[in-house]
């Protein structure tokens, strides 16, 4: 598992989300495979968007998130000066 799998993975259990269950509520639904492959390091560029569908479905889980932070640019979960999904 590689730096955003990791982050994914930790933010996904702090969902309360299964790799399923996240897949599956981001609009358009992903298939649950790919988040298993972004968190297991067999994806490692996921697309902008689906990195956009996935911070959106843990932020309506409650758990901040951006991009970012994801992809290792930002060590901050969440940015203070934007609610935009970056």
């Amino acid at each position: 598992m590689d730096g955003l799998g990791m982050r994914l993975r930790e933010l996904r259990k702090r969902a309360g989300l299964s790799q399923e269950k996240l897949a599956l509520e981001c609009i358009p639904p992903l298939e649950p495979a790919v988040i298993y492959r972004i968190e297991a390091a067999i994806i490692r560029n996921p697309s902008t968007d689906t990195l956009v569908r996935i911070v959106q479905v843990l932020r309506r889980n409650k758990v901040k998130a951006t991009s970012d932070f994801l992809l290792g640019i930002s060590p901050e979960k969440s940015s203070k000066s934007s609610t935009a999904v970056r």
